[in-house]
């Protein structure tokens, strides 16, 4: 996992929140904001890309296409720059997990026939929502990572680059979710079987007016619940790594303050005061009572 890279640009960067074989996602805030400013999602191509002219022309490719899009179930793209012939990009921040994260422990994951519903409603009216763009673009590359899911339930895509007709993209999304699924359901299979097929004539309007609906508000908040449960191990994970790579590096340099650990230390200490404060109207109470005998 990588730990190294502290800033890039006018960004400082927390913890990884994402990784692919050509590029890493930070949590991310302004350098010139503070603890308060937004946090973001930066995403930086590897540094030993940097070299490939054929690598960085893709990765700033894709990022202009993507910046063309404007979606409730596409995470908006903010900007695209450079830092010392180093390629990142700037999106926002979905406080959630991918689809990957949620799939990715130890034992199989399978989700229920609304919660694979929830996911398939966003994503195909994301693949919907780029295709009736000038020019149509497709995602291209969608996998399970491209598949953000939010603590509320709601799925969002990142990730989109390419003009084209989308086609693909379909198959995709049915090769990543029909593993997925507890196969409870023989008309969503069916349906998964239909998308799959080579010589489809699916769009991603039509796949979603055929797809059949099995979600309702308990299945996205199941969804959520399943999302923030992850981001929250992950961030713990991520965070003793980055502890530990700090303590193994004894560089003595202060380390910047995590906004998100500052919010749990002020809590922390909010809730102690209370305490303290209860307390001590309790020991005012109990000599009242016992002066009053």
């Amino acid at each position: 996992m990588s730990t190294g890279l502290q800033g890039i640009g006018d960004w400082r960067l927390h913890e990884v929140i994402g990784e692919g074989a050509r590029a890493t996602v930070y949590r991310a805030q302004s350098a010139h904001g503070g603890e308060t400013a937004p946090e973001m999602a930066v995403k930086v191509l590897r540094r030993e890309l940097c070299v490939d002219a054929a690598a960085v022309s893709d990765f700033e490719d894709r990022a202009r296409h993507g910046a063309l899009l404007t979606s409730s179930w596409i995470v908006t793209q903010r900007g695209l720059e450079r830092a010392e012939e180093q390629p990142y990009g700037v999106w926002d921040l979905v406080q959630g997990a991918s689809l990957a994260d949620l799939a990715g422990g130890k034992k199989r994951v399978t989700l229920t026939p609304g919660e694979v519903s929830a996911i398939l409603e966003d994503a195909l009216a994301a693949l919907a929502d780029a295709q009736s763009c000038t020019p149509p673009m497709a995602h291209g590359r969608l996998d399970a990572g491209a598949i953000l899911v939010d603590g509320v339930g709601q799925c969002r895509l990142m990730g989109f680059g390419e003009p084209g007709d989308g086609r693909e993209d379909l198959h995709q999304l049915a090769a990543v979710l029909q593993p997925l699924s507890d196969g409870g359901d023989p008309e969503l299979d069916a349906w998964f079987d239909a998308l799959l097929q080579p010589a489809t004539g699916y769009t991603a309007a039509s796949a979603l007016e055929d797809l059949p609906r099995r979600s309702d508000g308990t299945d996205r908040e199941a969804l959520g619940v399943r999302a923030e449960r992850v981001r929250k191990r992950l961030r713990r994970r991520r965070r003793k790594a980055k502890t530990d790579s700090a303590s193994a590096g004894g560089s003595g340099k202060a380390a910047v303050r995590d906004p998100e650990d500052a919010r749990a230390a002020l809590d922390q200490a909010r809730w102690v005061a209370l305490f303290c404060v209860l307390m001590l109207l309790a020991g005012v109470l109990i000599e009242l009572l016992l002066s009053g005998r």
